[in-house]
C-alpha cells in the first residue's frame, strides 16, 4: 500500500508541475491579450462579505452590482472579459440591498456596519463588506381563514401546501411560497376565483412574527367552452383529443399546464398558450382558450460529419424528411439516411494513410401515431437498416474485417406522467444480424474474411424503458436527477434465436457548487441472465470452435461492454472488460504461443457491469468550457460487480456549446497501478496517445 501511495504522489506531483507549466506558457501567451484598465478608474478586484452567521451569503453576492471582475481560467482579468469598474454610487445601493436581503430572511435588524474599499495596487481594489444580523425573527402564530367552505380533504390538502411552521424562522420567500401554493390548492380542487391575501406582523422587540391568510374561495367551477385558434393545418379533432379538457369537468390549473405540455409534445406547435378566461365567466363555467402557432409540417434535412477515434476515421452524408401530419391525424413519418465510408486504418493512434475503404450505411424510419387508444399515449413504429464493419482499437492494418447486415423493427407505445418527468416506454422488438465478409464492401486493397463459422441471429425481445427526469434543463443541466431502468427479456415465443433476461438500471445527480460550477455524477449498474447460451464462459476448452463463436457472436449483441466517449474515458469503445479470441476473426491466425495480441485480443462481453463518473463543470471564455472528470468501470464475465478492478481513468475536456449541444474534446488517462488490486489483473484494451497511457474522445452532447 505504501508503494502505490507514493506511486500516486509522485503521478500528482507529474500532473501539478505540468499544470503549473501550462499556466505559464498561457502567462506569456496572454500578457499581449490583456486589456489596459480603463483611464483614471480602479478595477474592482474582488468582492467579500463577512458577519453572516445562519445565511449563506453566495446569492446576496449574485445580486450585487458591484462585482468582480471576471477572470481569464481563474487567473487574469482584462483577458477574453472586460473589466468592472468601482463606482462608489453604485456601492452605496448594494449596502441597501445587504440589508434588505437580510430583512427578507428575517433579520429585521440586520445592518452594514463596515464597508472598506481597500487599494491592492493602483489599479485594483478589494471591497470588503461587513455585517451584523442580529437575531431572527421567528414565526408565532399562523392563522388561515376561509377555509370553511371546503371540503375536509381540500382543506387539508392547503394546510400542507403552508411551508411556514411556528417556532421557526420567518422568511418573505417562504410567506410567498405559501400563498402560490394554497392557492394552487384551490385551483386544482375547481375553485378558479380563488384568492389568498397574507399579512405579517413582526414584533421585533420579541423578535417574531404572525401571519394571517384571508382566503375566499368563491364557487365551485368546471371548464366552459373551449375554444382553439391558430390552426391551419393541423386537425382541430386530434388537438383536442390531447388537450383532454372537457366542458363541464372540474376546473383544474394544473389540468390547464398539462394540455399545454401535452399539445407542445405533439411537435407540430411553435407556441401554445392555454389560459382561463375568468371575466368570460357565465355562472361557474370558465371558458378556456387555446391560441397555437403552428410549425412548418414538412422538413428537409441535408448535411454531414467526420468521426475520429481510436476505431476509425470516417465521414458520412445525412439525408432526412419529415411529414408530421402523414396521411392526416398528426401521424408522424420520419425517414433519415446516412451513408458512409470508413478510411481504413487511419484512427488515432495509426495515422497511416489509408488503404481500404469500408463502405457503411444506415437507413431509418419512423411511424408516430398521437392519441393511439387514449389523448396522451403516442404509438411508435421504427424499421432500419444498417450495415457496418465490425471494428476494434486493436483491428490490424492486413487483417480480415467482418460486418453486419442489420435489420430492426420495433413497436412500443410513449406515455408521460407527472408533469412529463416520467416517461413510460413498453415496446416489442426484432433485431436480425446477418454476417457479411467485408470484402463486398471494400474498396481499395481486399482482404477476405472466414466467416464460416458465424450465423444468422435474430433477437427478439419485449422491453420496458423507465425515465425519472427531475433535471431543469436537457441540454444545460445546472441541477437536479435523472434516472432511468431498461428490462429486456428475449424469448423464443418472439422467434428469438436466443433465451435471457437483461436489466440495466442507471442514476445521474446535477449539483451547483457555485454560480457557474456543477458537479455531476452518475451510476450505472448492469445484469444479464442468460437461458440458453454463454455456457463456454466458464470451461472455453470443453466445446468445440463452432460452440464458442455461437456464444461470442450473441454476446456481442447482448453482453456489456465499457469504455468509450460516454463510459470509461481513459479507454477506447469496448475497451474495458475481458478481452480474447473471438474465432470467427482470426482467419488463418494462429492464437498459440507467441500471442499475437492485436489480432487475437479482442473485446468479448460480460454478464455483469458497473460504471461510474464524477465531473466538475465550469466555463472558461463565452460559450467554451471545460470539465475535470474522474471515470471508473468494470466488467465481469460472472454476475457479480467486481470493485477490485476500478480501471481508474482521470482526465479533462473542452466543450463548446451549440444549440443541439456542446461539442467536446475529452482526454482519459489510466493511472498505472490503480487499474486493479489485490491480485486482480486489469482486463481491457490500452490504446496509447503520443505513447501514454491517454485515450481521447471527439463526440457531441455530454458524457452522462
Amino acid at each position: 500500500m505504501l508503494v502505490l501511495w507514493s506511486f500516486f504522489l509522485r503521478r500528482c506531483a507529474f500532473w501539478l508541475s505540468c499544470w503549473w507549466l501550462s499556466c505559464a506558457l498561457l502567462a506569456c501567451g496572454t500578457s499581449g491579450l490583456r486589456k489596459d484598465t480603463p483611464p483614471n478608474q480602479v478595477v474592482v478586484e474582488s468582492v467579500e462579505i463577512s458577519g453572516t452567521r445562519a445565511v449563506d451569503p453566495s446569492p446576496l453576492l449574485e445580486g450585487l452590482a458591484t462585482v468582480p471582475s471576471a477572470k481569464f481560467l481563474g487567473i487574469w482579468d482584462g483577458v477574453a472579459f472586460e473589466y468592472e469598474v468601482y463606482d462608489r454610487e453604485v456601492l452605496s445601493k448594494d449596502l441597501l440591498r445587504v440589508e434588505r436581503y437580510l430583512r427578507a430572511r428575517g433579520y429585521y435588524e440586520a445592518k452594514v456596519v463596515a464597508a472598506r474599499v481597500i487599494r491592492t495596487d493602483e489599479q485594483h481594489v478589494r471591497v470588503e463588506i461587513r455585517v451584523h444580523e442580529g437575531a431572527q425573527v421567528s414565526v408565532r402564530s399562523i392563522r388561515l381563514g376561509g377555509l370553511e367552505t371546503v371540503s375536509v380533504a381540500v382543506a387539508a390538502e392547503a394546510l400542507r401546501a403552508n411551508p411556514l411552521r411556528t417556532g421557526r424562522a420567518f422568511d418573505e420567500a417562504l410567506y410567498s411560497s405559501s400563498k402560490a401554493r394554497i392557492l394552487r390548492v384551490l385551483r386544482d380542487s375547481g375553485y378558479a376565483f380563488a384568492k389568498v391575501l397574507g399579512k405579517v406582523q413582526v414584533d421585533v422587540a420579541t423578535h417574531s412574527a404572525d401571519v394571517e391568510f384571508k382566503i375566499s374561495t368563491g364557487p365551485p367551477t368546471t371548464y366552459g367552452e373551449i375554444k382553439i385558434v391558430g390552426l391551419n393545418e393541423v386537425p382541430e379533432e386530434q388537438v383536442r383529443r390531447a388537450l383532454q379538457l372537457q366542458p363541464g369537468e372540474a376546473f383544474s390549473q394544473s389540468s390547464l399546464e398539462g394540455a399545454r405540455r401535452a399539445l407542445l409534445s405533439l411537435g407540430v406547435f411553435t407556441s401554445v398558450v392555454v389560459t382561463a378566461s375568468h371575466e368570460d365567466a357565465q355562472g361557474s363555467a370558465v371558458p378556456v382558450h387555446v391560441a397555437v402557432e403552428e410549425a412548418k409540417l414538412r422538413t428537409a434535412r441535408f448535411g454531414g460529419g467526420a468521426q475520429l477515434d481510436a476505431l476509425q476515421l470516417s465521414n458520412h452524408m445525412t439525408f432526412g424528411w419529415e411529414h408530421r401530419n402523414f396521411l392526416g391525424g398528426l401521424r408522424r413519418l420520419k425517414l433519415d439516411a446516412k451513408p458512409g465510408v470508413i478510411y481504413f486504418p487511419t484512427r488515432l493512434g495509426n495515422l497511416e494513410l489509408p488503404d481500404r475503404y469500408l463502405l457503411q450505411h444506415q437507413v431509418k424510419a419512423e411511424f408516430r401515431r398521437p392519441a393511439f387508444l387514449e389523448g396522451r399515449t403516442t404509438g411508435v413504429l421504427t424499421s432500419a437498416f444498417n450495415v457496418y464493419p465490425l471494428l476494434f482499437a486493436e483491428t490490424a492494418e492486413d487483417e480480415a474485417i467482418v460486418g453486419f447486415a442489420e435489420f430492426k423493427w420495433t413497436a412500443g407505445v410513449e406515455r408521460a406522467f407527472w408533469e412529463d418527468r416520467v416517461i413510460v416506454t413498453p415496446s416489442l422488438n426484432w433485431q436480425l444480424e446477418i454476417p457479411i465478409d467485408y470484402n463486398l464492401l471494400t474498396a481499395g486493397r481486399r482482404v477476405t474474411a472466414d466467416a464460416e463459422l458465424l450465423d444468422n441471429l435474430l433477437i427478439a425481445f419485449p422491453e420496458a424503458l423507465v425515465f425519472l427526469d427531475l433535471r431543469d434543463d436537457k441540454l444545460n443541466t445546472r441541477s437536479g436527477a435523472l434516472f432511468s431502468t431498461s428490462l429486456q427479456v428475449a424469448s423464443p415465443l418472439l422467434g428469438s434465436h436466443i433465451s435471457d433476461f437483461r436489466i440495466e438500471p442507471e442514476a445521474r445527480l446535477f449539483v451547483p457548487i457555485s454560480p457557474s460550477v456543477t458537479f455531476a455524477t452518475r451510476l450505472t449498474v448492469g445484469f444479464l441472465f442468460t437461458g440458453d447460451y454463454a455456457q463456454t464462459l466458464q470451461d472455453p476448452e470443453g466445446y468445440s470452435p463452432a460452440e464458442l463463436a455461437r456464444d461470442t457472436q450473441k454476446l456481442l449483441f447482448r453482453g456489456f461492454f465499457s469504455g468509450g466517449p460516454n463510459s470509461n474515458r481513459g479507454y477506447p469503445l469496448r475497451g474495458v472488460g475481458p478481452h480474447g479470441e473471438i474465432p470467427f476473426l482470426l482467419g488463418n491466425t494462429d492464437c498459440t504461443l507467441p500471442f499475437n495480441e492485436r489480432t487475437c485480443n479482442r473485446p468479448l462481453g460480460g454478464l455483469s457491469l458497473w460504471e461510474t463518473s464524477f465531473e466538475v463543470r465550469f466555463p472558461l471564455v463565452g460559450a467554451l468550457g471545460a470539465v475535470t472528470f474522474v471515470d471508473m468501470s468494470d466488467v465481469n464475465r460472472r454476475r457479480q460487480l467486481r470493485f477490485t478492478a476500478p480501471h481508474l481513468s482521470p482526465g479533462m475536456g473542452f466543450r463548446y456549446l451549440t444549440p443541439v449541444g456542446p461539442v467536446r474534446l475529452d482526454f482519459g488517462y489510466r493511472v498505472p497501478g490503480a487499474q486493479a488490486f489485490g491480485g486482480v489483473q486489469a482486463e481491457g484494451y490500452a490504446s496509447q496517445l503520443f505513447d501514454a497511457p491517454i485515450a481521447a474522445h471527439l463526440s457531441l452532447g455530454e458524457a452522462f
